[in-house]
């Protein structure tokens, strides 16, 4: 570790050792002892600082700030899961409805004119071909 390095250590997390990275303060101990002098000089500026910063409180917001802040604030499309069954619950009966609905407007053929004709084009053949028991088996 160099003195730039210590000095951006300092300026960073403080004076207090507890506060410095895991792996870099046994290496910024080393150079502290080392170079006793400038590292002392930059803790003490370090430790003023850091007590400052200390006695700052944070300043209480307005009421209308508060209120600005939270009107811009998105709300949920449901405010609770009442609302949000409800709308599930809608959404089910009208797909059944337009299902069911739906379901009697097509047209089928009448089978019972030709039913032997509409089983052929079904299924490639008429319904004797398929009778096993009616014919002989083969």
């Amino acid at each position: 570790m160099d003195a730039q390095v210590f000095k951006q250590l300092i300026d960073a997390y403080g004076a207090d050792p507890a506060r410095w990275p895991d792996d870099r303060r046994d290496a910024a101990l080393a150079w502290q002892a080392d170079n006793h002098a400038q590292a002392e000089v930059w803790i003490r500026e370090a430790a003023v600082l850091d007590q400052l910063l200390s006695e700052v409180t944070a300043p209480t917001p307005s009421e209308l700030l508060q209120a600005r802040i939270l009107a811009k604030v998105p709300r949920p499309v449901f405010d609770n899961w009442r609302s949000a069954a409800a709308a599930a619950a809608i959404t089910l009966i009208v797909g059944l409805a337009g299902g069911y609905a739906g379901g009697g407007l097509i047209l089928s053929p009448d089978l019972s004119a030709d039913e032997d004709a509409y089983y052929a084009e079904a299924f490639g053949g008429l319904s004797a071909d398929w009778d096993f028991a009616a014919g002989d088996g083969a």
